[in-house]
């Protein structure tokens, strides 16, 4: 399978250009926004996601762009953001209208702006490989004790560039988060960094 570009015109009358994955017909959203608007570099993901899920890679360049796209899906998506640029537009979504997002994922940046926000209820899965040298597992640390319902995953043999250097840790620690209990709260998981190699 692979990903089928399309373009899709939000509220606004702008057109976002949109790569989605070919997965099930009742499959949700996981809308990924990135830093690289390399789709191709998730295909490798998108094989091991979950077939509730279908991976949709959109270019937005504002949370308001991004808004408008999320209420083209008609349903709260699951948001993933990959580096900081796309970190904080998402976070900036998710400040203006948290209804819009089921959960969300950061990957290789930290949701920083989130922490005052209010947003704790939602959950929220922070991932960054143990080999990564450009964002530090201290960073992460604060921001996942600061959020109400956080998962910090660290897998080992993952760097910087997760997506690219283990993007099957990548979909797993995604599905993990997905079949994660109902609660609210993600205990036995909130106190200590989780590879789901290990679990």
């Amino acid at each position: 399978m692979a990903f089928e570009s399309t373009q899709v015109t939000i509220q606004s009358g702008k057109v976002i250009p949109v790569a989605a994955w070919d997965g099930s017909p009742n499959a949700g959203p996981l809308l990924v926004i990135s830093d690289n608007p390399i789709t191709d570099r998730w295909i490798a993901v998108a094989d091991v996601i979950t077939p509730a899920r279908c991976l949709v890679h959109a270019q937005v360049g504002t949370s308001l762009e991004l808004l408008h796209l999320v209420w083209e899906f008609g349903e709260p998506v699951d948001l993933v953001s990959e580096g900081s640029t796309a970190t904080t537009l998402c976070s900036d979504l998710i400040k203006s209208a948290a209804g819009a997002v089921s959960t969300f994922t950061t990957v290789d940046a930290v949701p920083a702006g989130l922490v005052s926000s209010g947003a704790h209820a939602l959950p929220v899965m922070i991932f960054r490989g143990r080999q990564n040298n450009l964002l530090t597992h201290e960073d992460c640390v604060v921001v996942h004790e600061a959020l109400g319902n956080s998962l910090l995953v660290e897998p080992e043999y993952c760097s910087h560039d997760a997506v690219h250097t283990n993007p099957e840790a990548v979909g797993s620690a995604l599905n993990m988060f997905f079949d994660r209990p109902s609660s609210n709260e993600m205990d036995p998981w909130n106190d200590n960094p989780v590879d789901p190699k290990q679990l």
